[in-house]
Protein backbone atom coordinates (compact mmCIF):
# COMPACT_ATOMS: atom_id res chain seq x y z
CA UNK A 1 0.00 0.00 0.00
CA UNK A 2 1.28 3.43 -0.92
CA UNK A 3 0.58 6.74 0.79
CA UNK A 4 0.60 10.28 -0.53
CA UNK A 5 -0.81 13.74 0.09
CA UNK A 6 -3.36 14.99 -2.39
CA UNK A 7 -6.94 15.24 -3.46
CA UNK A 8 -8.90 12.01 -3.70
CA UNK A 9 -11.10 13.40 -6.48
CA UNK A 10 -8.11 14.52 -8.57
CA UNK A 11 -6.87 10.92 -8.27
CA UNK A 12 -10.31 9.76 -9.47
CA UNK A 13 -10.28 12.21 -12.41
CA UNK A 14 -7.07 10.56 -13.65
CA UNK A 15 -8.99 7.31 -14.24
CA UNK A 16 -8.38 5.64 -10.89
CA UNK A 17 -10.95 4.01 -8.66
CA UNK A 18 -11.85 5.49 -5.27
CA UNK A 19 -13.10 3.84 -2.07
CA UNK A 20 -15.82 5.75 -0.25
CA UNK A 21 -16.07 5.17 3.51
CA UNK A 22 -19.71 4.38 4.27
CA UNK A 23 -22.00 3.13 7.00
CA UNK A 24 -24.80 0.59 6.79
CA UNK A 25 -27.71 2.91 7.63
CA UNK A 26 -30.59 3.07 5.17
CA UNK A 27 -33.53 5.45 5.68
CA UNK A 28 -37.20 4.48 5.39
CA UNK A 29 -37.17 5.96 1.89
CA UNK A 30 -34.41 3.51 0.91
CA UNK A 31 -31.57 6.03 0.66
CA UNK A 32 -28.28 5.48 2.44
CA UNK A 33 -27.11 7.96 5.04
CA UNK A 34 -24.08 9.66 3.46
CA UNK A 35 -24.07 13.10 5.04
CA UNK A 36 -20.45 13.80 5.99
CA UNK A 37 -16.89 13.73 4.73
CA UNK A 38 -15.90 11.83 1.59
CA UNK A 39 -19.29 10.11 1.42
CA UNK A 40 -21.00 13.50 1.18
CA UNK A 41 -18.51 14.61 -1.47
CA UNK A 42 -19.35 11.48 -3.47
CA UNK A 43 -23.09 12.21 -3.30
CA UNK A 44 -22.44 15.75 -4.48
CA UNK A 45 -20.66 14.36 -7.54
CA UNK A 46 -23.11 11.47 -8.08
CA UNK A 47 -26.58 12.55 -6.85
CA UNK A 48 -28.17 9.07 -7.15
CA UNK A 49 -25.43 7.39 -5.08
CA UNK A 50 -27.42 7.52 -1.81
CA UNK A 51 -30.30 5.64 -3.45
CA UNK A 52 -27.97 3.22 -5.19
CA UNK A 53 -25.96 2.34 -2.07
CA UNK A 54 -29.19 2.16 -0.05
CA UNK A 55 -30.65 -0.40 -2.47
CA UNK A 56 -27.40 -2.39 -2.49
CA UNK A 57 -27.20 -2.36 1.29
CA UNK A 58 -30.83 -3.48 1.66
CA UNK A 59 -30.21 -6.36 -0.76
CA UNK A 60 -27.02 -7.33 1.11
CA UNK A 61 -28.88 -7.41 4.40
CA UNK A 62 -31.54 -9.68 2.93
CA UNK A 63 -29.02 -12.01 1.24
CA UNK A 64 -26.36 -12.27 3.94
CA UNK A 65 -28.64 -12.02 6.99
CA UNK A 66 -25.91 -10.27 8.93
CA UNK A 67 -25.51 -6.83 10.38
CA UNK A 68 -22.32 -5.71 8.72
CA UNK A 69 -22.32 -4.04 5.32
CA UNK A 70 -20.22 -5.49 2.52
CA UNK A 71 -18.31 -3.81 -0.31
CA UNK A 72 -20.24 -2.55 -3.29
CA UNK A 73 -18.46 -1.89 -6.58
CA UNK A 74 -19.92 0.58 -9.10
CA UNK A 75 -17.80 0.13 -12.22
CA UNK A 76 -19.62 2.79 -14.25
CA UNK A 77 -18.39 5.53 -11.90
CA UNK A 78 -15.24 3.78 -10.55
CA UNK A 79 -16.39 3.88 -6.92
CA UNK A 80 -16.20 1.23 -4.22
CA UNK A 81 -18.36 1.57 -1.12
CA UNK A 82 -16.02 0.66 1.76
CA UNK A 83 -17.92 0.04 5.02
CA UNK A 84 -16.39 1.54 8.17
CA UNK A 85 -19.47 1.87 10.43
CA UNK A 86 -22.56 -0.20 11.06
CA UNK A 87 -24.71 2.84 11.80
CA UNK A 88 -24.17 6.49 10.88
CA UNK A 89 -23.90 7.80 14.45
CA UNK A 90 -21.41 5.21 15.70
CA UNK A 91 -17.65 5.37 15.87
CA UNK A 92 -16.05 3.43 13.03
CA UNK A 93 -15.26 -0.21 13.75
CA UNK A 94 -11.73 -1.62 13.38
CA UNK A 95 -13.11 -5.12 12.76
CA UNK A 96 -15.45 -3.85 10.02
CA UNK A 97 -12.52 -2.05 8.35
CA UNK A 98 -10.56 -5.31 8.49
CA UNK A 99 -13.48 -7.21 6.90
CA UNK A 100 -13.83 -4.58 4.17
CA UNK A 101 -10.07 -4.58 3.46
CA UNK A 102 -10.10 -8.38 3.26
CA UNK A 103 -13.09 -8.26 0.89
CA UNK A 104 -11.34 -5.66 -1.25
CA UNK A 105 -8.24 -7.85 -1.47
CA UNK A 106 -10.29 -10.95 -2.32
CA UNK A 107 -12.53 -9.29 -4.88
CA UNK A 108 -11.17 -11.34 -7.79
CA UNK A 109 -12.62 -9.54 -10.82
CA UNK A 110 -11.61 -6.18 -9.48
CA UNK A 111 -8.06 -7.35 -8.70
CA UNK A 112 -7.71 -8.62 -12.27
CA UNK A 113 -8.89 -5.27 -13.62
CA UNK A 114 -6.28 -3.49 -11.52
CA UNK A 115 -3.47 -5.74 -12.68
CA UNK A 116 -4.51 -5.88 -16.36
CA UNK A 117 -5.28 -2.19 -16.83
CA UNK A 118 -2.62 -0.85 -14.45
CA UNK A 119 -5.14 1.34 -12.70
CA UNK A 120 -5.03 2.27 -9.05
CA UNK A 121 -7.41 2.50 -6.16
CA UNK A 122 -7.38 5.49 -3.84
CA UNK A 123 -8.67 5.50 -0.29
CA UNK A 124 -8.89 8.27 2.26
CA UNK A 125 -7.81 7.35 5.79
CA UNK A 126 -10.94 5.21 6.20
CA UNK A 127 -12.55 5.46 9.61
CA UNK A 128 -10.24 8.24 10.81
CA UNK A 129 -12.27 11.36 10.00
CA UNK A 130 -15.92 11.19 10.97
CA UNK A 131 -15.35 7.64 12.21
CA UNK A 132 -13.01 8.99 14.90
CA UNK A 133 -10.49 6.13 14.79
CA UNK A 134 -6.74 6.39 15.23
CA UNK A 135 -4.81 6.21 11.94
CA UNK A 136 -1.88 4.55 13.75
CA UNK A 137 -4.23 1.59 14.42
CA UNK A 138 -6.06 1.58 11.06
CA UNK A 139 -2.92 1.79 8.90
CA UNK A 140 -1.51 -1.66 9.86
CA UNK A 141 -4.91 -3.27 9.20
CA UNK A 142 -5.02 -1.89 5.65
CA UNK A 143 -1.33 -2.51 5.05
CA UNK A 144 -1.82 -6.19 5.88
CA UNK A 145 -4.32 -6.66 3.04
CA UNK A 146 -3.57 -4.04 0.39
CA UNK A 147 -0.65 -4.03 -2.05
CA UNK A 148 0.84 -1.18 -4.08
CA UNK A 149 -2.20 -0.97 -6.37
CA UNK A 150 -3.84 0.83 -3.44
CA UNK A 151 -2.94 4.39 -2.43
CA UNK A 152 -3.98 6.12 0.77
CA UNK A 153 -4.63 9.75 -0.11
CA UNK A 154 -4.01 12.03 2.87
CA UNK A 155 -6.28 15.04 2.38
CA UNK A 156 -5.96 18.07 4.64
CA UNK A 157 -9.21 19.16 6.25
CA UNK A 158 -8.56 22.79 5.31
CA UNK A 159 -8.16 21.98 1.60
CA UNK A 160 -11.17 19.68 1.60
CA UNK A 161 -13.40 22.20 3.40
CA UNK A 162 -12.40 25.03 1.08
CA UNK A 163 -12.70 23.02 -2.14
CA UNK A 164 -15.84 20.98 -1.40
CA UNK A 165 -17.55 22.85 1.44
CA UNK A 166 -17.41 19.68 3.55
CA UNK A 167 -16.05 19.42 7.07
CA UNK A 168 -15.26 16.30 9.01
CA UNK A 169 -16.30 15.76 12.59
CA UNK A 170 -14.08 14.76 15.42
CA UNK A 171 -10.35 14.86 15.87
CA UNK A 172 -8.15 14.11 12.87
CA UNK A 173 -4.95 12.19 13.55
CA UNK A 174 -2.00 14.25 12.28
CA UNK A 175 -0.37 12.65 9.26
CA UNK A 176 3.29 11.71 9.31
CA UNK A 177 5.27 10.06 6.54
CA UNK A 178 5.65 6.37 7.43
CA UNK A 179 9.14 5.13 8.30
Amino acid sequence: MKETHGDLWDFHKRGNWVCIPVNGTVTKSGAAVMGRGVALQATQKYPNLRTRWGATRTKQHQEFQDRHPHLAVYADIRLIMFPVKHDWHETADYKLIELAARELMLYGTFDRAIKERVIGVGLPRVGCGNGRLDWAKVRPILNHFLDDAYTIIHMSEEDTSAKYGVKSAGKQTPWRMPA
